[in-house]
């Protein structure tokens, strides 16, 4: 058997994309080696990448005025070349926006299974694409967007022998919009590879929010966060919020920095320097799609977690745990904080036991497997 797994992310970056990836690329080559198979990949910035990819603002926009929505159609002969080299028998297309790459490999290899990992209904997502263009502007892109997206993703579907969601409210949503036949399917939702420990405890309460700061959905949460509940604390001496994130905007950087009782944190290298494990962790995502891979960071911290309804999309096992709780209004984060301020040491370690015990249960690794394990019986 010879397995290819294709993506556009880059597998070495610590966000939704590059966890996704690696969550792929790492249980498939595991997968393969226990059973004597043969695994090959294709990600950016990868050495091991059996092609090399190239990137950037014009390759995108090219493939837009050729009615693509990825850089990867540019790439995408050197990309054909090394299917008909390699001759897998299942490709793994980590992307639903790859219909150009379905169609040609079924043209290419008839027998060729093809599985698409869909990590958000990427017609849904396509709204937070250009959010920080001017209004005016922003409209017109973003349906010209959408219009490509819906065609790629249909044309994805069309051709798929095996579908992977990350929760079934997007294997519902995919269905609806586009109707297409039935599949072999695993609901297979974000893992992270193992439990992150913590090394330090802060003497002051610290709650925590952490993500990529240039993601429309992650800076939406920010703002609403800052304006609605952390205002009540800004002289509460007992807490201090920490803020944690790449590439954020100077806009953004200006707002955080005139926030009174905050550690802003940007670019940081390690998880572990910037926040304690006794901390609290805040997910007031507004919208959005697919599952919030801060929920699983979160829970691998055993980190007390509060998050809304679409943070926790997906998470529902997880729910069972005392160290995670839903909130959606101002007043229910601010009441979380104030119970989080007096909480006892001693509760606090058990919440952070549940959580991590959680994360082993169903969002880590051995999951993966099992999923991808039990698809691949299905579609071979």
């Amino acid at each position: 058997m010879r397995i290819l797994y294709i993506t556009n992310a880059n597998y070495t970056i610590n966000d939704g994309g590059g966890i996704s990836a690696r969550k792929q690329i790492d249980n498939l080559s595991s997968i393969c080696i226990n059973n004597r198979w043969v695994f090959n990949s294709i990600s950016l910035n990868d050495a091991d990448s059996q092609v090399k990819l190239s990137k950037n603002l014009i390759l995108s926009a090219l493939a837009r005025v050729a009615g693509h929505s990825s850089y990867l159609y540019i790439n995408r002969i050197r990309i054909m070349r090394f299917v008909k080299e390699f001759t897998p028998d299942i490709v793994f297309l980590g992307l639903s926006r790859f219909g150009f790459l379905a169609k040609e490999i079924k043209k290419l290899l008839p027998n060729c299974k093809i599985v698409i990992i869909c990590d958000n209904v990427e017609l849904d997502f396509a709204d937070s694409y250009y959010t920080r263009l001017p209004v005016i502007v922003r409209s017109a892109v973003t349906a010209w967007e959408k219009s490509i997206v819906y065609k790629e993703e249909a044309t994805c579907l069309s051709y798929a022998d095996g579908l992977v969601t990350l929760c079934l409210r997007d294997y519902n949503r995919l269905r609806k919009i586009y109707d297409f036949k039935q599949l072999p399917n695993e609901i297979i939702p974000v893992c992270v590879k193992k439990n992150v420990l913590l090394s330090f405890e802060s003497e002051v309460r610290v709650v925590s929010f952490f993500g990529t700061l240039n993601y429309a959905v992650n800076i939406d949460a920010l703002y609403w966060f800052l304006d609605n509940v952390w205002i009540n604390f800004h002289h509460d001496k007992r807490v201090k919020f920490v803020v944690g994130g790449r590439s954020p905007s100077r806009t953004l950087t200006a707002k955080i920095l005139r926030t009174p009782n905050i550690k802003f944190c940007p670019n940081y290298e390690s998880i572990d320097n910037i926040i304690p494990r006794n901390a609290m962790n805040v997910v007031p995502i507004q919208h959005g799609a697919g599952m919030k891979v801060k929920v699983a960071e979160s829970l691998s911290m055993g980190l007390f977690t509060v998050g809304s309804d679409e943070a926790l999309v997906g998470y529902d096992e997880a729910l069972s745990s005392s160290g995670l709780i839903k909130a959606n209004t101002p007043e229910e984060y601010i009441d979380a904080i104030k119970r989080f301020i007096v909480m006892d040491a001693q509760d606090l370690t058990q919440l952070s036991t549940d959580n991590q015990n959680m994360f082993n249960k169903y969002y880590s690794y051995e999951r993966v497997k099992r999923c991808l394990t039990s698809l691949l019986k299905k579609i071979v």
